[in-house]
């Protein structure tokens, strides 16, 4: 193929946006297309360097993988390579054991399953993901392992190139579709599987395939540098307009895409763009994209793990640029030299492809077998340290459902009015004592611990069931069986407690509830003001129905946080101000709206009367929370003895 400065200059400007996006700058919210250019770029050259080994029938598919198998390794085994000493050095065994499953995923080209399987592309903690980027790679190598035979065929059934070219387009729309329909249905994975991205490199197949001699020359040069220009600028809007909200890919996908087959086609030295992309340092960035590409996202990941907080932007750029400067090296060491055809012998190139990748299989394993190689993170801990690190392990182990009190007599949970619940609720009311009955989810199984831990009543009776709320899908709750226990049991009940997970009140940018995407620093997100409205409509019902006294009791502060890692606790960890201002918004909605005449229960905010805005998470000997956002049991223990004391949480005579 004849060399083409321009395209080197659009591979840089699709690492750089990648880069960018990864790094957190707000200007590149859309940058994460820099990976749909990739692939355009990658489904032309490719198809080029096979129709014309194919012309001159010298195609063989040991050769191909030959091609790609020194493209592609070198530089992506290196960088396992040093992060995984990093990860050895800096990663919990928590981590560790995660890192290892991706590790083993990468080297088997299988990690957009799962990095699909494991989490969302914009979830919080993707950026803290050493090889999530991988997931690019992974499709690629799909792809190709099926692209090469499908096009010996067709060209051998359809005889030419355009007749080919159009079946591929035919393929390409069905995988369009596909990308379509899954953006909303089944956004991750139309985001990280092959068939939704397939579309992407077959538009730069279809470039390649239906090549018409001089077919650019037939567009005026006027037309050119206009069709040039569009192409850029249509990559330029998704950067920038793009977000984490933005359904991708799909519709919104072809922006990225065919601009870069615009450019591809058309920005050509003769174009003001063309001479724009051709210029030095955007062509040098492309040279070294492969690598830098790899190194940007260990870097960034590893550092943020490091801080244990976000990185400022200039600590990401600075990151940014060592991922050049370290892509330069790996492309002028390590890539150049494993590309010269007379270094080794294909036989030897795919031998060796296979140990390198079966080795870091292996370790991948090993991590998974050994708990993140557990033993040798912590003979390297001692002191204060252990103890921390030992104290936080113990607490995060145990899951609440482990921790449920039970008296085995009348303090009692469970998560449906069964009949054996129901029987011994009756069997603790028969002498004429009032119950307290706590309703809910997972939070309210916390408030119920809390208050049975203090023995704030006699009989406490807990009736909660995690991810169930009177405001959600209520199909396999609790809610409507427990209304019409309420009016039959009208006459026992002392009062009744109402608590909920707050951050199931809060919808981030996209509108969906309780996503960490709406309590990171600086995110969009806004009140739930239909589903206070459910809780509330129900509320009214069963204390009407009934005629008891029944207390909202508010939602508490949640770390929104890795619990397990003991690192950032020794910084004095605490409720973030995102968390904390969320938090505020919402208790202050939840008052306003249900304040007044047309609620006949009790509204009792619980912000600062358990745990304050300015508490740490770690308090002596107790850490607060067991995970995100359940309490410990020694956070129960504390918020119970100072909610003993309210007089709203009374039982009524």
């Amino acid at each position: 193929m004849k060399y083409r400065k321009e395209i080197d200059g659009l591979r840089a400007i699709a690492v750089l946006a990648v880069m960018l996006f990864h790094a957190g700058f707000q200007q590149f919210s859309g940058g994460y297309v820099g990976v749909d250019v990739f692939l355009v770029i990658s489904g032309y050259l490719i198809t080029s360097i096979l129709l014309e080994d194919i012309r001159r029938g010298e195609f063989s598919l040991k050769g191909f993988y030959d091609r790609r198998v020194r493209r592609i390794l070198p530089a992506l085994l290196l960088v396992l390579a040093a992060s995984s000493v990093a990860a050895l050095l800096v990663l919990t065994p928590r981590e560790m054991a995660e890192y290892s499953k991706s590790l083993a995923a990468v080297a088997a080209f299988l990690a957009n399953v799962f990095f699909w399987r494991q989490s969302g592309y914009f979830d919080t903690d993707a950026e803290l993901k050493p090889l999530l980027h991988t997931w690019s790679l992974a499709v690629e190598e799909q792809y190709y392992i099926l692209f090469p035979l499908l096009l010996v065929f067709l060209l051998r059934r359809v005889r030419t190139e355009a007749r080919t070219a159009m079946v591929l387009a035919g393929i390409g729309l069905a995988s369009l579709a596909l990308g379509i329909w899954g953006a909303h249905k089944a956004p991750g994975a139309s985001f990280f599987l092959l068939p939704a991205r397939a579309w992407e490199l077959l538009v730069g197949a279809c470039i390649a395939t239906w090549r018409l001699p001089g077919a650019e020359l037939a567009v005026k040069p006027w037309a050119r540098e206009l069709l040039a220009t569009l192409g850029l600028a249509a990559i330029a809007y998704a950067i920038v307009v793009f977000d984490a909200a933005t359904p991708f890919p799909g519709v919104h996908a072809l922006a990225p895409t065919v601009g870069a087959a615009l450019l591809i086609l058309y920005a050509t030295q003769a174009t003001v763009v063309g001479r724009l992309l051709a210029s030095r340092i955007l062509v040098g960035i492309g040279l070294v994209s492969y690598s830098a590409y790899l190194w940007h996202q260990p870097l960034l990941a590893f550092a943020r793990v490091q801080a244990g907080t976000e990185l400022s932007l200039a600590m990401a750029a600075a990151l940014c640029a060592a991922a050049l400067v370290l892509g330069f090296a790996s492309w002028k060491w390590v890539e150049q030299p494993f590309r010269r055809r007379g270094l080794w012998r294909q036989n030897t190139v795919l031998a060796a492809a296979v140990v390198g990748l079966g080795l870091f299989v292996l370790l991948g394993v090993a991590g998974i077998k050994t708990r993140g190689f557990e033993a040798l993170y912590e003979s390297r801990l001692a002191g204060p340290e252990r103890q921390l690190y030992d104290l936080v392990k113990a607490t995060t182990a145990r899951t609440m459902y482990e921790d449920m009190v039970d008296d085995g007599a009348c303090r009692f949970w469970s998560d449906s009015l069964t009949p054996e619940a129901l029987e011994r609720y009756r069997s603790c009311t028969a002498q004429g004592a009032k119950a307290l009955v706590v309703l809910g989810d997972s939070h309210a199984m916390n408030i119920y611990n809390a208050l049975a831990r203090v023995r704030a009543a006699p009989v406490i009776v807990g009736f909660a069931q995690a991810g169930c709320h009177p405001h959600g899908p209520a199909k396999d709750c609790h809610y409507r069986a427990f209304e019409q226990f309420a009016a039959a049991n009208a006459a026992t009940i002392g009062r009744i407690v109402y608590h909920q997970s707050g951050s199931y009140l809060v919808l981030d940018a996209q509108g969906a509830p309780d996503k960490d995407r709406a309590f990171r620093e600086k995110a969009k997100f806004s009140i739930d003001a239909a589903g206070i409205a459910g809780v509330h409509d129900y509320l009214n019902r069963i204390s009407q129905a009934g005629k008891v006294e029944v207390t909202w009791l508010g939602p508490f502060l949640e770390p929104r946080r890795d619990m397990r890692d003991h690192r950032a606790l020794q910084r004095g960890a605490g409720f973030s101000p995102q968390v904390v201002a969320t938090f505020q918004a919402l208790e202050t909605r939840i008052a306003a709206q249900v304040a007044g005449p047309s609620a006949s229960y009790h509204y009792l905010p619980m912000l600062g009367r358990s745990i304050g805005p300015g508490d740490a998470l770690l308090q002596g000997d107790c850490l607060l929370f067991r995970d995100k956002d359940h309490l410990s049991t020694c956070g129960e223990l504390m918020v119970g003895e100072k909610l003993k004391q309210e007089p709203a949480l009374a039982l009524q005579p």
